[in-house]
């Protein structure tokens, strides 16, 4: 499934994981390094916040995927 750090992903994964654990997470983080524009109110990297959720769901086992720039 597709995750963001977002409440409507969250919640789907929470049911996702109760039905199948071990369900995988799939977030797109920018590479290593990104310094780029980020508009007012956005965030490159939703990692910190997909991270949040898989420690609050051990069933969900979380996949980063670096986007090429």
């Amino acid at each position: 499934m597709l995750l963001s750090g977002g409440l409507d992903s969250s919640a789907a994964a929470y049911y996702a994981s109760r039905l199948a654990p071990g369900i995988r997470g799939y977030c797109s983080v920018p590479q290593a390094g990104f310094e780029g524009r980020i508009p007012p109110g956005r965030y490159a990297d939703e990692r910190p916040f997909v991270e949040a959720v898989a420690r609050v769901l051990p069933g969900l086992a979380p996949q980063f995927v670096e986007l090429d720039p």
